[in-house]
């Protein structure tokens, strides 16, 4: 049997078509913030229809009063994903724009979690924080322990020098491992914003723990600055696909290319 090139190179097109799906299994975006006062959480689906989740509180500038937290997160589609959030108690606090969120004037589309746009002002405009050197933490559950997991963090609050830094640190099946980002502090971003307007902490490639659970604790850092408070306004979570998808599709067009080569014959 003879299968032609042009043949072949549109089987070859065909898995490649297939194999470039989505860039995701899933995501989902929490908005830590105020419900009442100086922000009022992400109504959802926003204009764009992407959905957002809401973590919030009432208290503003002290530690998080009533707080809510969805039972189960919807991923940016609008569809349960099967993923839970919980916060250690006592651990972390809540303030909104009168305490330097980020609003619309200082957006310069450049924060993307999964090709979404996060510059969703009721979003970027409050945050929870840790305070005075204590880490606070959460841990996201129902994960998949044999997936992958990219989880992509933003925080600021807008304040001249001293500067101010926040590190991140993930825990998953094999460790953890940290990043840190500053926050706040004169120019920190770009446009001379004196916050984070332009930068995302990424960690890839995270496994789940065997209970199905990924941990997050943020905590101000001393980088010759102001070690007093961690900031975290957006968290994205993002299923990453199995590798095997990508084989599989090609497979397939070659497949094709096959049952076409076999009725030239």
């Amino acid at each position: 049997m003879k299968i032609s090139v042009q043949t072949l190179v549109m089987g070859l097109t065909a898995g490649l078509c297939l194999s470039a799906a989505p860039a995701s299994a899933f995501t989902v975006l929490i908005d830590f913030g105020l419900s009442t006062g100086h922000a009022q959480g992400t109504t959802t689906p926003v204009t764009s229809g992407i959905y957002w989740n809401n973590v919030t509180s009432t208290a503003h500038g002290a530690p998080v009063a009533n707080l809510s937290v969805p039972s189960e997160l919807l991923t940016t589609a609008g569809e349960l994903s099967g993923v839970g959030i919980s916060l250690a108690s006592g651990q972390w606090s809540s303030a909104g724009f009168a305490n330097g969120g980020l609003r619309s004037a200082n957006y310069l589309s450049t924060l993307v979690i999964d090709g979404i746009s996060i510059e969703v002002e009721s979003a970027t405009e409050d945050y929870f924080f840790s305070d005075y050197n204590n880490p606070a933490s959460l841990t996201l559950s129902g994960l998949d322990p044999s997936s992958t997991y990219t989880l992509s963090l933003w925080g600021t609050r807008a304040a001249a020098d001293p500067a101010r830094w926040t590190s991140y640190t993930v825990t998953d099946f094999s460790g953890s491992s940290s990043q840190n980002l500053q926050t706040s502090g004169t120019g920190a971003g770009a446009g001379g914003y004196n916050g984070n307007n332009d930068t995302l902490i990424v960690f890839e490639n995270l496994q789940p723990a065997i209970d199905g659970t990924l941990t997050l604790a943020v905590e101000s850092v001393n980088q010759s600055g102001d070690p007093r408070w961690g900031y975290l306004g957006v968290l994205g979570l993002t299923q990453v696909p199995e590798p095997g998808s990508a084989m599989l599709a090609g497979l397939g067009g070659l497949a094709l290319a096959f049952r076409r080569g076999r009725r030239e014959r």
